[in-house]
């Protein structure tokens, strides 16, 4: 991955601390008993820090290491509660530890080694088209596994994506009650790995429309056209009913503000907006009759 985010203000507005996080993490290693066994992985946007560990019995694990500004945070309440959640191809939580260093709050997650992410970035690349339709079937039966858990979150508001939708389109929809499960709401291909499937990075997850999480994927393959058609092929009943139309309209209009704004590669936008386009065109072409 060769283009980095030149936006990174959302990473001291979401309450993250970056300063001497090498140190911070050398310290979790020490406190949980572990030492790193690879490199040190600062991620796509730099505000945590993990590695491949060792305990002393040889056992290896994942080490996450964040600071944040607040004990309270929601982002690291919503990935630790994640640890909740069961049956779903994600990491499990081994150990944590909390202290705090010149009032930031540092937390270390000790997690469960999973194979390493399809891409180093979210979008799609060469290792996301290769994938074999097994993977693609597990990510149906993952999501589906999730969207049956009850959550006290929600990410994604009714209202939200109505007022959106009547904003952006000129239609007027209230969505069913049963269009809205738990879901990730971070989907990308940095987030899940292969060759076996686990989901990472839980500090968005919550409530939000059917269509929506695989709606992001959609738009972060959109300069692949034959990996968007299998996404559409697999997850075809998600888009079956209106309400999940609108939820992957939303999310290919979220990540086109994204790359609009600098958080991801501005070479997406030309095919993100061929697809946005086509997208519109369906939505009104779809529409519900209102009596």
């Amino acid at each position: 991955m060769s283009w980095r985010p030149v936006n990174r203000e959302s990473l001291h507005s979401l309450g993250f601390c970056t300063d001497n996080l090498d140190a911070h993490f050398r310290d979790a290693c020490d406190r949980l008993g572990v030492v790193p066994v690879s490199g040190i992985d600062r991620g796509y946007w730099g505000k945590a820090l993990g590695a491949a560990v060792a305990a002393k019995d040889g056992a290896r694990f994942w080490l996450k290491v964040f600071a944040v500004t607040r004990i309270d945070n929601p982002n690291r309440a919503t990935e630790i509660r994640a640890d909740e959640l069961t049956g779903i191809c994600k990491p499990s939580l081994v150990g944590q530890c909390d202290w705090i260093v010149d009032g930031s709050y540092l937390t270390a997650r000790l997690i469960t080694l999973t194979d390493p992410a399809v891409e180093r970035g979210p979008w799609a690349g060469a290792a996301a088209i290769q994938l074999p339709d097994s993977w693609f079937d597990d990510l149906k039966k993952a999501l589906l596994a999730l969207g049956s858990h009850a959550s006290t979150g929600t990410f994604l508001k009714q209202k939200t994506l109505e007022d959106w939708l009547l904003e952006r389109h000129g239609i007027r929809y209230e969505f069913p009650q049963d269009a809205w499960c738990l879901s990730h709401n971070d989907l990308n291909w940095g987030n899940v790995t292969a060759p076996g499937l686990s989901i990472l990075d839980w500090e968005w997850h919550g409530y939000a429309p059917v269509g929506y999480d695989i709606g992001r994927m959609i738009a972060f393959a959109c300069r692949h056209e034959s990996l968007v058609i299998r996404l559409e092929r697999v997850f075809a009943q998600d888009f079956a009913k209106f309400s999940g139309l609108v939820a992957r309209a939303y999310a290919a209009d979220q990540v086109m503000q994204g790359v609009q704004s600098g958080f991801f590669d501005p070479a997406m936008e030309p095919c993100l907006a061929g697809m946005i386009e086509r997208l519109d065109v369906r939505l009104r072409a779809e529409r519900p009759h209102v009596a």
